[in-house]
Protein backbone atom coordinates (compact mmCIF):
# COMPACT_ATOMS: atom_id res chain seq x y z
CA UNK A 1 0.00 0.00 0.00
CA UNK A 2 1.69 3.37 -1.10
CA UNK A 3 2.54 5.73 1.50
CA UNK A 4 1.60 9.76 1.52
CA UNK A 5 2.44 12.22 3.50
CA UNK A 6 1.38 15.90 2.49
CA UNK A 7 1.57 19.09 4.50
CA UNK A 8 0.39 22.78 4.72
CA UNK A 9 0.69 25.51 7.34
CA UNK A 10 -1.85 27.76 8.75
CA UNK A 11 -1.54 30.73 10.72
CA UNK A 12 -3.44 30.69 13.62
CA UNK A 13 -3.18 29.13 17.01
CA UNK A 14 -3.18 25.34 16.59
CA UNK A 15 -5.88 24.99 19.06
CA UNK A 16 -8.46 27.15 17.20
CA UNK A 17 -7.14 25.23 13.59
CA UNK A 18 -8.27 22.32 15.19
CA UNK A 19 -11.56 23.11 16.22
CA UNK A 20 -11.67 24.79 12.84
CA UNK A 21 -10.69 21.64 11.08
CA UNK A 22 -12.91 19.43 13.02
CA UNK A 23 -15.96 21.93 11.96
CA UNK A 24 -14.68 21.84 8.14
CA UNK A 25 -14.63 17.76 8.44
CA UNK A 26 -18.16 17.73 9.82
CA UNK A 27 -19.73 19.52 7.00
CA UNK A 28 -17.51 17.84 4.30
CA UNK A 29 -18.37 14.32 5.81
CA UNK A 30 -21.95 15.08 5.30
CA UNK A 31 -21.45 16.96 1.85
CA UNK A 32 -19.99 13.20 0.67
CA UNK A 33 -23.17 11.39 1.95
CA UNK A 34 -24.84 13.28 -0.20
CA UNK A 35 -22.74 13.01 -3.30
CA UNK A 36 -21.32 16.42 -2.95
CA UNK A 37 -17.94 15.79 -2.14
CA UNK A 38 -15.39 14.70 -4.88
CA UNK A 39 -11.55 14.14 -4.95
CA UNK A 40 -10.10 15.40 -8.39
CA UNK A 41 -7.49 15.26 -10.73
CA UNK A 42 -6.10 18.25 -12.98
CA UNK A 43 -4.88 15.55 -15.82
CA UNK A 44 -3.17 18.44 -17.90
CA UNK A 45 -0.77 17.19 -14.77
CA UNK A 46 -0.73 13.70 -16.20
CA UNK A 47 0.59 14.93 -20.05
CA UNK A 48 -2.99 14.87 -21.21
CA UNK A 49 -3.60 19.02 -21.96
CA UNK A 50 -7.07 19.75 -22.98
CA UNK A 51 -9.05 16.98 -21.51
CA UNK A 52 -10.15 19.08 -18.29
CA UNK A 53 -10.42 16.86 -15.09
CA UNK A 54 -11.02 13.39 -13.47
CA UNK A 55 -13.03 13.52 -10.70
CA UNK A 56 -15.17 10.94 -8.55
CA UNK A 57 -17.32 11.50 -5.62
CA UNK A 58 -15.94 10.30 -2.55
CA UNK A 59 -17.16 8.98 1.14
CA UNK A 60 -15.40 10.84 3.97
CA UNK A 61 -15.45 8.79 6.68
CA UNK A 62 -14.20 10.44 10.50
CA UNK A 63 -12.48 8.41 13.35
CA UNK A 64 -12.50 10.24 16.76
CA UNK A 65 -10.26 13.25 17.36
CA UNK A 66 -7.35 12.94 19.73
CA UNK A 67 -4.86 15.40 21.13
CA UNK A 68 -1.62 14.83 23.17
CA UNK A 69 0.50 17.96 24.18
CA UNK A 70 0.82 20.17 21.40
CA UNK A 71 -0.61 17.89 18.64
CA UNK A 72 -4.07 16.82 17.49
CA UNK A 73 -5.30 14.18 15.35
CA UNK A 74 -8.17 12.76 13.27
CA UNK A 75 -8.93 9.16 11.29
CA UNK A 76 -9.80 9.63 8.46
CA UNK A 77 -10.95 7.51 5.83
CA UNK A 78 -11.77 8.22 1.94
CA UNK A 79 -13.04 5.62 -0.54
CA UNK A 80 -15.27 5.93 -3.92
CA UNK A 81 -18.74 6.60 -3.27
CA UNK A 82 -20.36 4.63 -6.02
CA UNK A 83 -17.66 1.77 -6.49
CA UNK A 84 -15.05 0.95 -4.03
CA UNK A 85 -13.21 -1.24 -7.27
CA UNK A 86 -12.70 1.72 -9.37
CA UNK A 87 -11.52 4.48 -6.69
CA UNK A 88 -8.53 4.37 -4.58
CA UNK A 89 -9.53 3.79 -0.80
CA UNK A 90 -7.13 6.29 1.33
CA UNK A 91 -6.69 5.72 5.43
CA UNK A 92 -4.93 8.01 7.34
CA UNK A 93 -4.83 10.35 9.85
CA UNK A 94 -4.99 14.80 9.47
CA UNK A 95 -2.73 15.86 12.06
CA UNK A 96 -2.37 19.33 14.11
CA UNK A 97 1.15 20.44 14.80
CA UNK A 98 2.21 23.58 16.99
CA UNK A 99 5.12 25.33 15.21
CA UNK A 100 4.58 28.43 16.96
CA UNK A 101 1.81 30.37 19.02
CA UNK A 102 0.06 30.90 15.92
CA UNK A 103 1.44 28.40 13.41
CA UNK A 104 0.25 25.17 12.77
CA UNK A 105 0.98 22.55 10.35
CA UNK A 106 -1.99 20.82 8.87
CA UNK A 107 -0.62 16.77 7.95
CA UNK A 108 -2.26 14.24 6.02
CA UNK A 109 -0.42 11.50 6.44
CA UNK A 110 -1.90 7.64 5.28
CA UNK A 111 -1.62 5.15 2.73
CA UNK A 112 -4.29 4.01 -0.24
CA UNK A 113 -4.94 1.00 -1.55
CA UNK A 114 -5.45 0.91 -5.24
CA UNK A 115 -8.41 -0.70 -6.96
CA UNK A 116 -8.35 -3.54 -9.26
CA UNK A 117 -6.44 -5.92 -7.30
CA UNK A 118 -3.43 -6.94 -9.02
CA UNK A 119 -4.19 -4.62 -12.49
CA UNK A 120 -4.75 -2.06 -10.29
CA UNK A 121 -1.51 -2.21 -8.48
CA UNK A 122 0.59 -2.15 -11.07
CA UNK A 123 -1.43 1.06 -12.90
CA UNK A 124 -0.74 2.54 -9.83
CA UNK A 125 3.33 1.70 -9.64
CA UNK A 126 3.51 3.18 -13.21
CA UNK A 127 1.58 5.64 -14.31
CA UNK A 128 -1.66 5.95 -12.06
CA UNK A 129 0.40 6.51 -8.58
CA UNK A 130 1.06 10.37 -9.30
CA UNK A 131 -2.73 10.47 -10.20
CA UNK A 132 -3.54 9.07 -5.99
CA UNK A 133 -1.10 11.80 -4.58
CA UNK A 134 -2.44 14.44 -6.83
CA UNK A 135 -6.43 14.26 -5.76
CA UNK A 136 -5.16 14.24 -2.40
CA UNK A 137 -2.93 16.78 -2.67
CA UNK A 138 -6.13 18.61 -4.04
CA UNK A 139 -7.88 17.17 -1.16
CA UNK A 140 -5.78 18.72 1.30
CA UNK A 141 -5.37 22.00 -0.90
CA UNK A 142 -9.21 22.40 0.13
CA UNK A 143 -9.24 21.47 3.49
CA UNK A 144 -6.43 24.06 4.33
CA UNK A 145 -8.75 26.61 2.14
CA UNK A 146 -11.75 25.76 3.79
CA UNK A 147 -10.39 26.06 7.54
CA UNK A 148 -8.69 29.21 6.52
CA UNK A 149 -12.10 30.49 5.93
CA UNK A 150 -13.47 28.95 8.98
CA UNK A 151 -10.86 30.71 11.24
CA UNK A 152 -12.02 34.30 9.43
CA UNK A 153 -15.91 33.49 10.88
CA UNK A 154 -16.22 36.37 13.98
CA UNK A 155 -16.34 32.71 16.60
CA UNK A 156 -13.45 32.00 15.59
CA UNK A 157 -11.20 35.39 15.46
CA UNK A 158 -13.37 35.90 18.87
CA UNK A 159 -11.70 32.61 19.61
CA UNK A 160 -8.47 32.89 18.52
CA UNK A 161 -8.09 36.52 20.74
CA UNK A 162 -9.60 35.24 23.97
CA UNK A 163 -8.50 31.68 23.38
CA UNK A 164 -11.83 30.26 24.48
CA UNK A 165 -12.10 27.26 22.04
CA UNK A 166 -15.80 26.84 21.19
CA UNK A 167 -17.14 23.22 21.42
CA UNK A 168 -16.81 21.12 18.04
CA UNK A 169 -19.90 20.71 16.35
CA UNK A 170 -21.26 24.19 18.40
CA UNK A 171 -23.52 26.19 16.39
CA UNK A 172 -21.53 29.04 14.82
CA UNK A 173 -23.18 32.76 15.22
CA UNK A 174 -21.43 35.33 13.70
CA UNK A 175 -21.18 38.96 14.75
CA UNK A 176 -22.76 42.12 13.11
CA UNK A 177 -20.21 43.30 10.52
CA UNK A 178 -18.84 46.34 12.88
CA UNK A 179 -18.37 44.25 15.53
CA UNK A 180 -15.76 41.97 13.65
CA UNK A 181 -12.52 42.72 14.67
CA UNK A 182 -9.43 42.24 12.49
CA UNK A 183 -7.30 39.28 13.06
CA UNK A 184 -4.39 39.77 14.88
CA UNK A 185 -2.01 38.09 11.76
CA UNK A 186 -4.05 39.46 9.17
CA UNK A 187 -3.87 43.02 9.97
Amino acid sequence: MPQVLLSETLLSSPDVVAVALQRVLERLAVMSRHGELSLSVPLAALHLPGVGDLSAPVVLALGESTRSGTEGSIPIRLKGRRSERLFPAFSGVLRIHAVAQRRADLTLDGHYTPPAGQLGALADATLLRSAARMSLRTFLDRLADEVARELETPEMLYSERSQVLPEPGSRVTYARSHERQAHPDRG
